[in-house]
C-alpha cells in the first residue's frame, strides 16, 4: 500500500486524503462504489511510480526522468504524480522538483530525455547539484524562459556536439619527452648489436617496472628521457658495455620507448552538461575531457574553464581563444585526478537579427560592443549599423538602450542585454525607374536635375511602336501619396518643352501603341490539322489562314469552307441580322486560286466541313493463341465476334477458351471506369503481352468464347465497336490468391481442389478476414460470390486463372480494458452526480 486509508464510522463511508472519498454513507451504494472503483484505478496506476527514498535522498536528474516515464505511460496527470508525493512524505522541495520536470518532459519526450548518451563505460556522474526551488508567478514565468533557451545558441557549445570534432588525442606520434609516467604505461626497452632483446613492461601500481636479475626499477613521475637513463643505468649490470645510442656491431645498445598508454581520471565539476569522474587517455588535454562531458551545461562558462591539478590551480582556459584564432595554448596535458571547473557564466549576452552569428556570446569585465561584434561574425549586408537597440534589465524592470555607431568601441555590456540589429529600409536613396516602350527598360540612377529625356537616353531610347501623345510619371510625395504628371513625347524631342525635371523614386511610363489597341484575332475549326485561334494581320487572306491551320484534312474533300463574320447591325435595316455568311467549295483538298484571294478581317470565323459521305475506317484487335492475331477492319455494323474468329483462323492447341475476354472503350461513368482499371491492370500483370501500351483499354466485357464457337450468331455472340480488343490467352495452370490470408501467394491449379483446399494451402484465413464474403474473379472478368444457405457456405468453384480474393472485416475499434475501465467509471460518476440530487 503506497499510502494509508482510514476508515471511519462516524460521517462517512470512507475517508481518505483524497477529494473524490469523502462523501456521507447516505450518499448510498452508488457513490461508495463509484469511490472504490476510482480509488482502485488510482492504484493500480500508482504501483510503478515508486516514490520510496526520494524524500530522504537528493534527486538526481536520472530518477526525475525515470519517474516521470513511468508515471506518463500509466496516464497520471500532474496534479495526481504531486499529490501522490505529498503523501508520501516527500519534502515541499523535491515535490517541486517534480512539478517542474513533470511540465518540462513532455510525454512524447520522455523516452527521448531517459536515453543519456555516456561518453565512456567507466563513467560515473557526480550527483546533479543545482536545484529549482520555484514559488509563486515569478517561478512560472522562469520556468517558462528556462523551457524556450535553447542551449545550441550559446557561442562554441556546437563544439561538443559534432560527431566529426571530437579531439580525440592521436597515438600514432613520437613519445612527447616531458611525459610523465605512471602505473599502467607500458614501457618497451630495445636492446641491440652484441646482445639482442626486447623487454615489454607495465609500470605497477607501485610506480615500478621488474626485470629478471636486475629487480625493480622505480620510474613512476619520471618523463620518458629521466626513465632511459634510469633503466639503461641498471641494464649495464647485466649487460657489459652498454650504451645508448647507435650500435657499432661490437657494443650493445639500448633504447626505452613507451608502449600502450594507461587511462587516468579526470574529474569534472561545476556547470558541465554531464558532471563526473571520466577515464580517458593519458595523452588526452582539457578539450578531450570537456567533450566527454558534453561541454559546459546551459549556466557554464565558455571563458572559466579552471584546471586544479593537487589542490593548486594550473590554468584558466578561454573556449573562445579557440574558437576564434584557434590558440590551444591552454588545451594542457591532463594528469590523474586532475580537476577542471566549469564556473558560471558572469556575461551572457543575446544578439540577433542582421548579424552573421545570431546567439548568445559571454564576455568578459573588459570586453565591449566591437568585441561582440568578432564573436558574432559581424553584420550581414542588410544590416542598418547607424544605431543597434538594445534591451536592458534593470533593477525593477526593462529599458532600452540605443548604441550608436560611434560608441562600439567604448560601449559596455550587462549580463541579459539583448541587442538587435535591424534591417536597413527598403527603399533607395537615388532610384529612377522606367518601363514601356523603350529599348532597356529598368531601374537607373538619379542625379540631381535630371529630366524625362536624359532618363530615356539612359534607356537607349523609345521604340518604334512608343505612344507618342502621352507619356506618366508616377511620384511619390512627402506624405508618401502617388501623384500623376503626364507629359507628351512629341513635344519633349520636337519642340524641347514639357521636359519635366524628375525626383527620386520617379517611374516614368511610355505606353505603347500595341498596348492601346485590342488584338485582332481569327479563329479557324473543323477538319483542317491544326484548329484555333490566329493573330490578325493586314492584308490577310483565307489562303493564308488554312496554310496557317496546316491545309485540310481528307475527311473534307467534297465539302467546303464556311466563313462567318460579324457586321455593324447599324448599317442594315434588318436590326436581327448579326453576320454574313459565305462558302467556299473544296476540290482535291484545297479551295481555288480565286477563293483564296478573299480577303480576312478580324474576329472572323471559319470552319471547314467534313464531308457527308466520308466514314473513318473501323478496327478491331484480336490478340493471344491464334493462328492470325492483329488488327482487322469491320466489315459492316453487324460484325460479331464470330465473324471475326472465321477470318482470323482457327484456335491454336494451348488457347484458354474459358479465359477470353473483350476489352472495350468506355463511355461509363468515372467511379465504374475505377473499377475496371484495377481488373485491367491485374489482367496486364497476368499476361502482360496481351495489351499494348498504346491501347488505352477502359473497360472489361466478359464474354463466353465457348457458347459463341457452339452457336455463332447467337445471343452471347457480341457486336463489335470500333477499338475492341479480343483476348485468348493461354491455358492457365495457377490460382492467385490474395487479402485476408497468412501467406497471400500463387499456387498450381489442381482440378480436384475446392476453394477451401487453396486457403488451407495459403496459411488460411486472418483474424481480419470476412469469410462469409470471399469471391472469385475468372480470368476472363467475371465475378462470382460466396452463397449462403442456412448456415453452410456455397464457395464459388474454382477455375484455372482465377483469383480468390478474401476481404477485410469492416475496422471497428476494440474496447481494451482500460477504455472499458474509464467508461465504466464514467458511468458510476454520472450516476453518482445524479443520485446527490
Amino acid at each position: 500500500m503506497l499510502f494509508p486509508l482510514q476508515p471511519v464510522i462516524k460521517g462517512g463511508f470512507w475517508r481518505s486524503g483524497y477529494p473524490f472519498m469523502g462523501f456521507s454513507f447516505r450518499s448510498g451504494l452508488v457513490s461508495g462504489l463509484t469511490g472504490w472503483m476510482l480509488m482502485l484505478n488510482f492504484l493500480a496506476r500508482a504501483q510503478v511510480v515508486d516514490l520510496d527514498g526520494f524524500s530522504k535522498s537528493a534527486l538526481e536528474n536520472g530518477q526525475i526522468i525515470n519517474l516521470v516515464t513511468r508515471a506518463n505511460s500509466r496516464g497520471f496527470s500532474e496534479k495526481e504524480l504531486v499529490r501522490l508525493a505529498e503523501l508520501q512524505g516527500v519534502s515541499e522541495a523535491r515535490v517541486e522538483q517534480i512539478r517542474s520536470e513533470m511540465r518540462r518532459l513532455k510525454p512524447d519526450q520522455t523516452n527521448q530525455a531517459a536515453s543519456v548518451r555516456l561518453r565512456d563505460e567507466n563513467t560515473k556522474a557526480f550527483p546533479q547539484t543545482r536545484k529549482t526551488s520555484l514559488i509563486g508567478s515569478s517561478a512560472t514565468a522562469s520556468l517558462k524562459e528556462n523551457q524556450n533557451f535553447d542551449r545550441s545558441e550559446i557561442f562554441g557549445s556546437y563544439l561538443f556536439k559534432n560527431p566529426n570534432l571530437t579531439f580525440s588525442p592521436t597515438q600514432n606520434i613520437p613519445t612527447p619527452h616531458n611525459y610523465i609516467l605512471g602505473p599502467g604505461d607500458e614501457i618497451i626497452i630495445d636492446i641491440w648489436g652484441s646482445s639482442e632483446k626486447t623487454y615489454r613492461q607495465t609500470i605497477s601500481s607501485e610506480g615500478t617496472i621488474r626485470i629478471s636479475r636486475i629487480g625493480p626499477i622505480y620510474v613512476n613521475g619520471l618523463t620518458i628521457e629521466e626513465s632511459r637513463k634510469r633503466i639503461i643505468n641498471r641494464l649495464v649490470k647485466i649487460y657489459s658495455g652498454l650504451r645508448a645510442g647507435e650500435a657499432d656491431g661490437n657494443r650493445a645498445y639500448a633504447d626505452v620507448t613507451l608502449g600502450k598508454l594507461r587511462n587516468i581520471k579526470v574529474n569534472i565539476i561545476g556547470e558541465a552538461e554531464v558532471p563526473g569522474t571520466y577515464s580517458v587517455s593519458s595523452l588526452s588535454t582539457v578539450f578531450n575531457a570537456l567533450y566527454a562531458a558534453n561541454g559546459p551545461g546551459k549556466n557554464g562558462s565558455m571563458r572559466y574553464i579552471e584546471v586544479y591539478r593537487g589542490g593548486v590551480h594550473v590554468t584558466t582556459m578561454d573556449i573562445y581563444k579557440f574558437l576564434m584564432s584557434g590558440d590551444e595554448s591552454e588545451n594542457i596535458r591532463l594528469f590523474d585526478q586532475d580537476v577542471i571547473n566549469i564556473r558560471n557564466y558572469k556575461n551572457r549576452i543575446h544578439i540577433s537579427g542582421q548579424i552573421k552569428r545570431a546567439g548568445y556570446y559571454e564576455l568578459t569585465h573588459n570586453e565591449n560592443f566591437k568585441d561582440l561584434l568578432r564573436y558574432a561574425g559581424g553584420f550581414t549586408a542588410k544590416a542598418y549599423t547607424d544605431r543597434i537597440l538594445n534591451i536592458r534589465f534593470t533593477e525593477k524592470q526593462k529599458e532600452v538602450v540605443t548604441v550608436y555607431k560611434d560608441q562600439f568601441g567604448s560601449f559596455s555590456l550587462r549580463n541579459g542585454d539583448k541587442l538587435f540589429i535591424n534591417e536597413v529600409l527598403n527603399r533607395y536613396s537615388n532610384r529612377l525607374r522606367i518601363s514601356g516602350a523603350v529599348f532597356r527598360p529598368g531601374t537607373y540612377r538619379f542625379e540631381q536635375g535630371m529630366t524625362v529625356r536624359d532618363l530615356i537616353s539612359e534607356a537607349d531610347g523609345i521604340t518604334g511602336d512608343a505612344y507618342l501623345d502621352r507619356g506618366l510619371i508616377v511620384r511619390l510625395r512627402d506624405d508618401m501619396k502617388t501623384e500623376f504628371l503626364d507629359f507628351s513625347l512629341s513635344d519633349v524631342f520636337s519642340k524641347g518643352e514639357g521636359n519635366l525635371t524628375l525626383q527620386e523614386e520617379d517611374s516614368v511610363i511610355i505606353r505603347s501603341v500595341l498596348d492601346m489597341s485590342e488584338r485582332d484575332k481569327i479563329r479557324i475549326t473543323g477538319e483542317v490539322l491544326h484548329p484555333g485561334e490566329f493573330r490578325y494581320h493586314e492584308n490577310m487572306t483565307l489562303g493564308d489562314v488554312l496554310l496557317m491551320a496546316g491545309g485540310v484534312k481528307r475527311s473534307s474533300n467534297g465539302s467546303f469552307v464556311e466563313l462567318s463574320r460579324a457586321i455593324n447591325s447599324d448599317s442594315l435595316v434588318d436590326k436581327s441580322l448579326m453576320s454574313v455568311l459565305d462558302r467556299f467549295p473544296i476540290k482535291d483538298l484545297d479551295i481555288s486560286s480565286e477563293d483564296k484571294e478573299t480577303p480576312i478581317k478580324p474576329l472572323d470565323v471559319i470552319k471547314v466541313n467534313k464531308s457527308s459521305g466520308y466514314e473513318r475506317l473501323k478496327t478491331v484487335f484480336i490478340r493471344g493463341e491464334i493462328d492470325f492475331p492483329g488488327e482487322y477492319a469491320i466489315l459492316s455494323e453487324k460484325d460479331q465476334i464470330s465473324d471475326l474468329l472465321k477470318r482470323c483462323g482457327s484456335l491454336k492447341e494451348k488457347a484458354f477458351v474459358d479465359g477470353a475476354f473483350l476489352v472495350r472503350p468506355s463511355n461509363r461513368s468515372k467511379n465504374f471506369s475505377v473499377v475496371q482499371d484495377k481488373n485491367l491492370a491485374l489482367l496486364s500483370r497476368r499476361y502482360p503481352r496481351l495489351l499494348d501500351e498504346g491501347h488505352a483499354a477502359e473497360e472489361i466485357v466478359s464474354i463466353d468464347l465457348r457458347r459463341i464457337l457452339a452457336d455463332p450468331g447467337g445471343n452471347h455472340d457480341l457486336a463489335l465497336l470500333d477499338g475492341d480488343i479480343l483476348l485468348i490467352p493461354p491455358v492457365q495452370g495457377t490460382v492467385f490468391l490474395r487479402g485476408e490470408l497468412m501467406y497471400p501467394s500463387v499456387l498450381p491449379y489442381d482440378a480436384s481442389w475446392k476453394l477451401k483446399d487453396f486457403i488451407k494451402s495459403s496459411g488460411g484465413f486472418t483474424q481480419n478476414a470476412k469469410q462469409s464474403k470471399v469471391y472469385l474473379v475468372h480470368y476472363n472478368g467475371k465475378a462470382e460470390s460466396t452463397k449462403r444457405i442456412l448456415w453452410i457456405r456455397k464457395y464459388p468453384r474454382v477455375q484455372p486463372g482465377s483469383e480468390i480474393v478474401v476481404p477485410r472485416k469492416s475496422d471497428r475499434r476494440k474496447l481494451d480494458f482500460n477504455d472499458l475501465w474509464k467508461t465504466t467509471t464514467s458511468i458510476l460518476g454520472v450516476a453518482f452526480l445524479i443520485s446527490r440530487f
